[in-house]
């Protein structure tokens, strides 16, 4: 029994120092929440103080509230690089995007980028919702108006500053002009309303605008069909820009290769002060009629891939038969193709200075005659770029001279660019060398032959540039069709030996290398070059000052290299040289 009353008793103790231990507990933990509270409001004040700072440093930050003038209304790259979050989630400075964040998208406007392309990021111009106000600046030279990326949906109706002289409305989704839309302005001499979604221009939008010299449309819906041109160019929409100079209409007609576009010459017409015309690039296009109302156009631009659309496929006789003053002249990646070009397309061009045929790979060389038919006889044609013309899957290609038999001599300039071009026969330098004064066949793969000989004959040459492709080649597209150009005939080589038989006695003698006698700078730059360079005589006979040979592998400089007599400037970085003889220089 004693021993049953102790165990009783145990019990009990235990039972009680339980709940002292339970009150204890409980003791402690309303004295820790007590402890959390202040932790929790200072947080909350923390949070609060931060978001203060953050706005004020945006409204510093803002082009409007700050004295730091930013003419597109972006937040300048000071206040960028300071921005609060500097972790790599919220932001990537890099490549200008915004990572998973949890911001409003209220909170948002364009910023551009290094590729002229947007991205978005806080700004105070846009953080409520509907269009934001535009910002007016005034300069010396007029009043600028900028209603940039302010989610506009329609020309503002606010009474701006009637002497304003520029008007910025790109970026915004506005999808009609209506009548008299900006007849207030009447001194206005710069209108952009590019990158918006403008598909109808009242007859009368433009009333009131004959100072207007520079009006921009790119980038919107302004389809070139018989159903569009009905509600966009009537024939007297351009009418009142008496005085209008340049004219963007590029980047609206995304399908070029429909045949039921048409270029809307009647409306064109009435512009007879024009002088720069930005279009898209259609299938086979002919400037009809109209076009010869414009007498004082100088610059046509019809570029593709990012500054316009453009699919032209093939030129016609008539294509430029309206177009009699153009000196400028851009067709660059247009898809064009060679045996779609007829031989008098340029012909009517008698006034032409500078031509761009660019990144069309399929012109190929097999049909340069029919490009240069037309410009044979002309005499003002100075600058002809024809970079990467040729079908990258071609094999390496020797430049014979009979598709080169109608090159224009008055060219000064000539950019042949990446067009796999390893040789030429001995008769293509006695054809092209009588004007020209800079030469870039860069990024073509040329070896050595007999055509070296051939170099005095350049007469007129200054410049001569054979640079590689760089540290790294540039990357192309797979094919989208097998055969790439089903219609390329066979390359013509007859003339294109490289040692011919009478001449082999020459290389039994020391080689000496003539160069065009006006040469004064010669570059080979990253040139896949691979030589020891062992003892080289130039005839003195040179006027040569600058030698650049970067990038290439010359481990030994052996030498000695003779008859350089005027040079001034040897750029011979990057070409892992190991040993440099003591006769080299």
């Amino acid at each position: 029994m004693t021993t049953t009353k102790k165990n009783k008793k145990k019990e009990g103790d235990l039972e009680e120092e339980m709940e002292k231990d339970m009150m204890r507990q409980e003791e402690e933990e309303e004295e820790e929440q007590i402890k959390m509270e202040p932790s929790k409001l200072t947080l909350a004040v923390r949070l609060i103080l931060i978001l203060c700072c953050t706005w004020i440093h945006v409204a510093h930050c803002t082009t409007r509230l700050s004295g730091e003038s930013n003419e597109d209304g972006e937040l300048n790259a000071l206040c960028l690089n300071a921005w609060p979050f500097e972790d790599q989630k919220y932001w990537n400075f890099q490549y200008g995007t915004v990572a998973d964040t949890n911001f409003d998208e209220d909170l948002i406007s364009c910023v551009k980028t290094l590729d002229g392309s947007t991205v978005k990021t806080s700004t105070m111009e846009t953080l409520r919702n509907g269009p934001q106000e535009c910002q007016v600046i005034k300069k010396d030279i007029g009043t600028y108006v900028n209603c940039t990326s302010r989610n506009l949906k329609r020309v503002p109706s606010t009474n701006f500053p009637p002497h304003i002289t520029v008007f910025n409305l790109s970026d915004n989704g506005i999808t009609q002009l209506p009548g008299r839309a900006f007849s207030k302005y009447s001194v206005l001499r710069d209108l952009s309303i590019r990158n918006n979604h403008i598909f109808k221009i009242d007859p009368l939008a433009f009333s009131g605008l004959s100072n207007l010299e520079s009006l921009d449309l790119y980038g919107n819906q302004l389809v070139m069909n018989p159903v569009t041109m009905k509600n966009a160019f009537s024939d007297n929409v351009f009418a009142p820009l008496k005085n209008l100079k340049e004219l963007r209409l590029n980047r609206n007609n995304p399908q070029p290769d429909d045949r039921a576009l048409r270029y809307p010459d009647k409306a064109l017409a009435q512009l007879s002060n024009l002088e720069t015309l930005f279009l898209d690039g259609f299938t086979e296009p002919v400037f009809g009629s109209g076009f010869a109302n414009l007498t004082r156009l100088k610059y046509l631009n019809l570029n593709g891939y990012r500054e316009g659309y453009c699919k032209l496929s093939g030129l016609k006789n008539e294509t430029f038969r309206h177009m009699t003053s153009l000196e400028h002249l851009l067709i660059r990646e247009c898809q064009l193709q060679g045996h779609k070009i007829e031989a008098a397309t340029f012909l009517p061009l008698k006034k032409l200075h500078f031509l761009d045929l660019s990144k069309n790979q399929d012109i190929n060389v097999q049909f340069f005659d029919r490009l240069f038919y037309g410009l044979q006889n002309t005499s003002t044609l100075k600058h002809l770029h024809m970079e990467f013309v040729v079908n990258l899957y071609t094999l390496g290609v020797c430049l014979s001279s009979k598709y080169i038999k109608y090159f224009p001599q008055s060219v000064e300039y000539l950019g042949v660019q990446s067009n796999k071009l390893e040789c030429i026969d001995r008769n293509v330098i006695h054809i092209i060398g009588k004007s020209l004064k800079v030469i870039d066949i860069s990024q073509n793969n040329f070896i050595f032959g007999t055509y070296f000989l051939d170099f005095p004959k350049l007469s007129q040459l200054t410049t001569l540039i054979i640079d590689g492709y760089g540290y790294l080649p540039v990357a192309h597209r797979l094919p989208k069709i097998y055969p790439f150009n089903p219609h390329t005939p066979q390359l013509d080589t007859e003339n294109c030996s490289l040692y011919e038989s009478d001449e082999i006695k020459e290389y039994t003698q020391d080689f000496i290398l003539h160069l065009p006698p006006k040469l004064k700078n010669l570059t080979l730059g990253f040139a896949n070059l691979k030589n020891i360079i062992s003892k080289l005589t130039v005839d003195e006979n040179n006027v040569l000052e600058d030698l650049t040979l970067i990038g290439n592998y010359f481990p030994i400089l052996e030498g000695p290299i003779c008859g350089l007599k005027s040079i001034k400037s040897c750029r011979l970085m990057k070409n892992s040289i190991s040993t440099i003889s003591e006769q080299f220089f």
